[in-house]
């Protein structure tokens, strides 16, 4: 328990002292430390802060500002050659499928349906669904409501790699169509279909 200033009299300033940092040591002053990623970050902004000040009050001088500008244009071109290397993952691209998990047979009979109707953005979704469908049916994926294409993606390109290309071309009409960006045709939903029976056909 803290221990109490008093509320009269006078007390020596060695005393009150001792009482404030008793008190301030207590759990609930204590303030959680600092990140080690938060004080690293700070530190880097103290140092450029300094020599940033350093350059406009003249302290560095002209060498020392052509110096800092180098170090700075150095560490741009290190950041964006870094980011250049970098490439999306496509696995961690991909659209939910959303809507209810149905059989196989269910979904064709769906895509049949709108594409005598010429509903091919539809028919393209109901036959992409029972793609999924059977390949879960198979024991190749595991269907799961909420689950992204992308993550089918990765499952069938790790279960049954002969199969990775054309799941993913068929992957990829899905989600064009899911997104809008494709104004699909019979085309499309025979390419789809031609992928489909593909992918299935490496599992006999």
């Amino acid at each position: 328990m803290a221990p109490e200033l008093g509320t009269g009299g006078s007390r020596d300033p060695t005393s009150v002292r001792q009482a404030a940092k008793q008190i301030l040591s207590e759990p609930q002053f204590r303030q959680p430390p600092e990140p080690i990623e938060d004080r690293v970050r700070h530190w880097i902004g103290e140092q450029l802060g300094r020599l940033l000040n350093d350059v406009v009050s003249g302290h560095l001088g002209l060498l020392g500002g052509v110096a800092l500008l180098a170090i700075l244009v150095g560490v741009v071109w290190v950041v964006v050659r870094a980011s250049r290397r970098i490439t999306a993952d496509p696995f961690l691209r991909g659209v939910g499928l959303g809507g209810p998990l149905r059989a196989p047979a269910d979904w064709l009979r769906e895509a049949a349906g709108y594409e005598s109707r010429g509903d091919w953005h539809n028919a393209l979704l109901a036959r992409y669904r029972a793609l999924v469908a059977e390949l879960s049916r198979r024991g190749v994926v595991d269907e799961i409501a909420g689950r992204t294409s992308g993550e089918y993606r990765r499952e069938v390109s790790q279960a049954l790699p002969t199969a990775a290309d054309d799941f993913a071309g068929a992957t990829d009409l899905f989600e064009q169509s899911r997104y809008g960006d494709l104004q699909a045709g019979p085309d499309d939903a025979a390419s789809l279909k031609r992928l489909s029976d593909r992918v299935l056909a490496g599992l006999r």
